[in-house]
């Protein structure tokens, strides 16, 4: 499958049609001046030579065209087949598992947990650096939003503006998102890996524990922080709150207890996401994982084709510039 590293430069090729026509018209009065000038030959002598400086007229924009085209798509960075690239890295990928339902618009943590949680992943992706990032959010379902990648901004960019909506859904699936999260990890790579699970630990359906047991199957550790009050806040919806059946505001609670027990038994640590220096500790926890050398490894990459374009076009200049000086002859 063919892809573009920047495919808007392929618009520039539209521009073509209109210059090819203004060629062509610009040949015809240089034609006319030509039959002038080949007045007083005959006329079978005459035709030869028209047609002749026709033919390589044409012969020459032509190549001098397909040297235009072939010179934009290489500047589009096309790129087909597989190519295995060896990768020098620090040695921790990291998941950032965001649960975006609508208890973590609460405002028992500032300016509420949603926010709060996205604030500490912003603090920790800026602060790594070599680091690959991926970001999964999840409601009633799981979403993986952003692959591993090594681009900061493309993480940094969803969580400026996520929010409860940014994923469909009612409820609460912690072992959805998890999943949706473990599944960034497909490379075999020699890294640690180790998902960060911000949630206030409620699930309404799912299992933690089932995603707890597949993630130690997958040498995959958990990174639990934790945010909401175990006192409880209610959860705003529009102008109002979110209410129960008998039409009295739900209460929403930290419950610490499933996602401290879920990150110690893969191996994870559990961090208390209200505190001021949660950034802090897990920035300090995540550079402890990381070791001090490079972890060899390889992935897999698209090849880069621009440079076959880019010689081909080059040919059509050549030839397109040879048959121009047979048209001035």
């Amino acid at each position: 499958m063919v892809s573009f590293d920047n495919g808007r430069v392929l618009f520039f090729l539209f521009l073509l049609i209109p210059l090819a026509l203004w060629s062509f018209s610009h040949y015809r009065g240089k034609r006319r001046g030509l039959m002038a000038f080949l007045g007083a030959l005959g006329p079978e002598e005459q035709r030869r030579l028209l047609e002749e400086n026709a033919r390589n007229f044409r012969r020459s924009e032509l190549f001098f065209f397909l040297f235009l085209c072939l010179t934009l798509i290489a500047l589009a960075g096309p790129r087909w087949g597989i190519h295995l690239v060896p990768e020098m890295r620090r040695g921790v990928d990291v998941v950032i598992a965001l649960d975006v339902s609508r208890s973590m618009d609460a405002r028992d943590t500032s300016p509420s947990r949603l926010r709060r949680g996205a604030l500490i992943a912003e603090e920790l992706v800026r602060a790594s650096e070599g680091l690959r990032f991926g970001l999964a959010l999840g409601r009633g379902r799981g979403v993986l939003t952003v692959p591993l990648t090594g681009d900061a901004e493309a993480v940094l960019n969803y969580l400026a503006v996520v929010s409860s909506s940014s994923a469909s859904g009612g409820g609460t699936n912690l072992e959805d998102l998890l999943d949706a999260a473990s599944g960034a990890f497909q490379e075999s790579l020699p890294s640690k890996r180790r998902i960060v699970l911000f949630s206030d630990g409620e699930s309404l359906s799912g299992s933690l524990e089932r995603a707890v047991e597949r993630l130690k199957s997958r040498d995959t550790a958990l990174v639990a922080v934790g945010l909401g009050s175990e006192e409880g806040a209610v959860i705003p919806l529009g102008g109002g709150l979110v209410l129960d059946g008998n039409g009295k505001p739900v209460t929403s609670a930290l419950r610490r207890g499933p996602l401290r027990s879920g990150a110690e038994r893969t191996g994870g640590v559990y961090i208390d996401g209200n505190r001021e220096d949660a950034a802090l500790t897990l920035k300090n926890h995540i550079d402890g994982l990381a070791s001090e050398g490079a972890a060899g490894g390889v992935r897999r990459e698209s090849r880069p084709r621009w440079r076959l374009f880019m010689t081909a076009g080059l040919c059509g200049l050549f030839l397109s510039h040879t048959g121009r000086r047979r048209v001035r002859r």
